[in-house]
């Protein structure tokens, strides 16, 4: 429970722009195209600037500020990085298990080309928003 006067603040992938949910989709659906598209997670909507402020301010929180933010993630490996997905992010799992080992190794595959397509000399473009708040 925060305190009125409080300060809060909230972090989320920012699904308005290429990031990290982007680039797995896309290597899923290059190695694996007959793969149903998952329904978006009831979350969804605060992964968009509107969203997340709308969220804040249905809460009850004032003084919103909703921030776009870019960093650069170096990937050397980053098939081995897309295999490693399913034990830091829990979500994945399931969609992981289902997958026969020949996917699993196409998408890694695939996901190594669409990481570096989608790469700079710096790394790998990932979008996050970040909201702040105040309670009343």
């Amino acid at each position: 429970m925060l305190r009125p006067g409080g300060c809060a603040g909230i972090a989320s992938w920012d699904m308005t722009r290429t990031g990290l949910p982007q680039l797995i989709g896309a290597a899923l659906a290059r190695a694996v195209p007959d793969l149903p598209a998952p329904a978006p997670p009831p979350w969804a909507h605060m992964c968009q600037p509107a969203g997340l402020e709308h969220a804040l301010r249905t809460a009850g929180f004032t003084d919103v500020a909703v921030h776009q933010v870019t960093r650069h993630w170096p990937l050397p490996d980053p098939a081995s990085f897309f295999r490693h997905l399913p034990g830091w992010t829990p979500p994945l799992r399931p969609l992981f298990t289902s997958l026969p080992a020949a996917a699993t190794d196409r998408a890694a595959a695939a996901f190594s080309d669409v990481a570096r397509e989608h790469s700079t000399s710096q790394g790998m473009p990932q979008a996050a928003l970040i909201g702040t708040a105040t309670r009343r």
